[in-house]
């Protein structure tokens, strides 16, 4: 009885077992790292037509494309004004004519470069701002002695010189390099109206004439 007592004693008592309860080691869920790929850039949208200035008159804004715009390497470009220029064409065409059923159309291309270089099928007229400037050129150049000069209103202008600036695509076959130069004829101060110009918006014409030093102009009395 000894050994039992002291198992009483120095033993702890025996209990009803306990379910062992089994520690898992959860490993946590790192978080998703912020993505640093670059979005994708956006849909290219088609070339659109810039507004039309408010104040260009309808009469001019009819006798302009479809849209009102010329283009220059297919970018759309709304006319500089509608103040008109001097016309000039040589004595193959009838001023009376001319003035009775007005100058016809020509062509469907409205790319100013394109009219610039004399390439394509143009839809445009080159007129000036001068009749005849300082340097020699002008309406009355082109005309030349005989021919006549026209003087056009209200009809839609572009700038050549300015809207061809740089933008005339050159190919340098000794380099394989393509580069961008101006106009080549920059000299003339051409500014391109539509090659259609009804009868009332030809205001007057004068014959040109020949000065003593060879400069084509028109006399104020022609």
């Amino acid at each position: 009885y000894r050994h039992v007592d002291a198992l009483r004693l120095w033993g702890r008592p025996r209990t009803q077992s306990q379910p062992s309860q089994e520690r898992v080691l959860v490993t946590p869920v790192p978080a998703p790292e912020p993505s640093h790929k670059p979005k994708p850039p956006p849909l290219p949208t088609p070339l659109q037509s810039p507004p039309l200035p408010k104040s260009l008159p309808a009469a001019c804004v009819m006798l302009a494309p479809e849209d009102g715009c010329a283009t220059v390497n297919g970018k759309p470009i709304p006319p500089d004004s509608c103040v008109g220029g001097y016309y000039g064409h040589d004595s193959s065409l009838d001023p009376e004519w001319a003035l009775e059923m007005g100058l016809k159309a020509r062509g469907d291309d409205w790319d100013l470069v394109r009219h610039a270089q004399q390439e394509g099928n143009s839809a445009f007229r080159g007129t000036t701002k001068l009749v005849a400037f300082p340097d020699g050129n002008g309406a009355a150049a082109w005309a030349d002695e005989g021919g006549y000069v026209y003087e056009l209103c209200c009809v839609p202008s572009w700038d050549v010189n300015r809207h061809t600036q740089g933008r005339r695509l050159v190919t340098n076959l000794a380099v394989g390099k393509q580069r961008y130069a101006n106009n080549l004829a920059m000299g003339e101060h051409e500014h391109a109206v539509p090659a259609l110009v009804p009868t009332e918006h030809i205001k007057r014409y004068g014959r040109v004439v020949l000065s003593a030093s060879g400069m084509a102009y028109v006399p104020r009395n022609a």
